[in-house]
């Protein structure tokens, strides 16, 4: 079963001043009674008295990867004081959102890796995904945060819109010119912008000898986000839309990789780092 490390970026509640990132994990590990536990954070965090020492662990971990959607994950971290005897103090609402709010994350598998052994391409979920909201949960002698992360491609969906655009091309007239509107939420200086892979089969052709681009009369964004109506397009005209590899990608690249193993004793017979088919992350995922 997959072992999956969440890495929050820059949110310095480590107790070891550090750590400026903490990782919570699906991990679980045997306590002195010989019981399976969750692998705990220990974390200093603002209360209604102050700051408190207290244990974090990831008690919930759901992830989508589909074309057409920006990647989804949701976190549910439980929150309890590290010393369980002492009196429970809640950590303030607004400390826990600006803590954690449009911090960067990434999501591996580290599941049969050691330590110090490099992170293979195909455990990867993803790298530069951020929190785009916050809950929190407020329970007698404990709480719960929950975050919901996405892919950088989120930021396209969250306006939506009326225009119009005339005698365009997809790439090089219309991705072009728009991808820079959006920014990443986790560059302080608001000085990254999302980028974009195209390599379209349908809509680009060879006319000749020279590679162009089919060209829209008018393409109608609906009262709809730009990512919806890219998603709309580009699902009509048989091109496939996904983010992978910290870029929005409209086409796909040729592979020449081998199937995915469907069983366990087909994946043990390959290499420790595998040739994967291209999409092989494009999935679903439940871990709970």
């Amino acid at each position: 079963m997959a072992i999956l490390n969440l890495k929050i970026f820059g949110v310095g509640i480590s107790t070891d001043a550090s750590e400026p990132d903490i990782i919570l994990s699906t991990e679980e590990k045997l306590d002195e009674q010989g019981e399976s536990q969750l692998v705990k954070k220990e974390v200093q965090l603002t209360n209604n008295s102050g700051t408190g020492i207290y244990n974090l662990s990831l008690v919930n971990l759901q992830f989508h990867k589909k074309m057409y959607q920006p990647t989804e994950i949701y976190a549910e971290i439980s929150v309890v004081k590290k010393d369980e005897q002492a009196a429970w103090v809640p950590v303030t609402r607004d400390a826990i959102d600006t803590t954690f709010k449009n911090k960067k994350v990434s999501l591996v598998d580290i599941e049969g890796l050691t330590a110090t052994e490099a992170i293979p391409t195909h455990k990867k979920v993803g790298e530069d995904f951020y929190v785009h909201a916050v809950h929190v949960k407020y329970k007698s002698n404990y709480m719960r945060i929950i975050l919901s992360i996405f892919s950088l491609d989120k930021q396209m969906t969250l306006v939506n819109t009326c225009r119009t655009f005339v005698g365009k091309k997809l790439k090089e007239g219309i991705l072009k010119s728009e991808i820079s509107n959006y920014k990443v939420p986790y560059d302080k200086d608001k000085k990254q912008t999302l980028t974009y892979n195209a390599n379209m089969k349908n809509l680009s052709y060879v006319s000749s000898g020279k590679s162009t681009e089919h060209i829209f009369p008018f393409l109608v964004q609906y009262d709809e986000s730009f990512y919806d109506m890219l998603a709309r397009t580009t699902n009509r005209w048989g091109e496939i839309m996904y983010y992978e590899d910290g870029k929005l990608n409209v086409g796909y690249t040729q592979s020449t990789a081998i199937p995915v193993p469907t069983t366990i004793n087909e994946r043990n017979s390959q290499d420790k780092d595998p040739k994967l088919p291209l999409f092989n992350s494009l999935s679903y995922y439940d871990v709970d």
